[in-house]
């Protein structure tokens, strides 16, 4: 998605064995993907260092941890639309 695109998302939600464990609000600051980006560049330039285009910034998540173990399903969704599917082994 692009940065424009993640602007709107609004809901991050994590399915584990098909039971929705944890949902809440995607971006922790109030001006969303937008505004994170803008802290980070503004952060990284304190060190000289630089955003560049294709650059992939992962952020964690709003959300608290749970636990999962060996053989969970796991679902990672973004505004009801799913983006992350995995079985751990």
């Amino acid at each position: 998605m692009t940065l424009d695109d993640w602007i709107a998302a609004r809901t991050l939600s994590v399915v584990v064995n098909g039971v929705t464990i944890d949902a809440g609000a995607l971006w922790a600051m109030r001006g969303g993907a937008a505004e994170a980006i803008e802290w980070l560049r503004d952060d990284l330039d304190r060190f000289g260092a630089s955003l560049k285009p294709g650059d992939l910034v992962l952020t964690g998540t709003p959300l608290g941890l749970n636990p999962v173990k060996a053989g969970d399903h796991v679902v990672v969704l973004v505004d009801d639309r799913e983006y992350v599917e995995c079985r751990l082994i």
